[in-house]
């Protein structure tokens, strides 16, 4: 049986993150200039990416999918989307204890995708 100490564990760990980090920028960078250049963050989206990860991660976000789609959701929507009254329907699904962060994503993501739907359905487009 393969036995790992805790500080080959960590580093292990912060070598993953800072993948995860290095990938996620090059992905927000290529498919959302645009959005990033709007909220004035196209000179550090390496701190944009950190802070987003620690925002999921205290409303139980960890998945890295999860992850992905809630840097967006700050991106498509506005940074503070979470908090923002505008989207007070968001930040009950992200406060809800008894769902998993997959979870809140699924919600967050179907709301959107449905509220777009119904808006053109309504429009006759």
């Amino acid at each position: 049986m393969l036995k790992l100490a805790a500080s080959q564990l960590q580093a292990i760990s912060e070598r993953l993150t800072n993948d995860f980090e290095e990938k996620t920028t090059r992905h927000l960078v290529s498919n959302f200039r645009a959005e990033l250049s709007r909220h004035g963050v196209d000179g550090d989206v390496a701190a944009f990416v950190r802070k987003g990860i620690a925002e999921a991660r205290s409303h139980g976000i960890t998945r890295p999918g999860d992850v992905r789609l809630y840097l967006e959701c700050m991106l498509l929507l506005r940074p503070d989307f979470g908090d923002s009254p505008e989207f007070s329907w968001a930040s009950k699904v992200l406060r809800e204890h008894g769902l998993s962060g997959t979870e809140k994503m699924d919600q967050i993501h179907d709301h959107l995708v449905f509220s777009v739907l119904l808006k053109k359905q309504e429009g006759g487009a």
